[in-house]
């Protein structure tokens, strides 16, 4: 496997369609990046901010 082939950065998306229709957009849901300040502003800031979405979504899904 050559240097050019590895990929930089990836992404988990996730889009969540219930039964009833309903689209629960949760977003990035997991990342990872080769470059450090990345990878560490994803740990800091924005994966917290996804378990955030996620719970939420969670907890109103059985509520009607």
């Amino acid at each position: 496997m050559s240097r050019a082939s590895v990929p930089q950065s990836s992404e988990l998306r996730m889009v969540v369609t219930r039964a009833d229709g309903t689209v629960h957009d949760h977003g990035v849901v997991d990342a990872h990046y080769r470059n450090p300040l990345k990878q560490l502003w994803w740990i800091v800031v924005r994966r917290p901010l996804a378990n955030r979405r996620i719970r939420r979504s969670n907890r109103t899904a059985g509520k009607d």
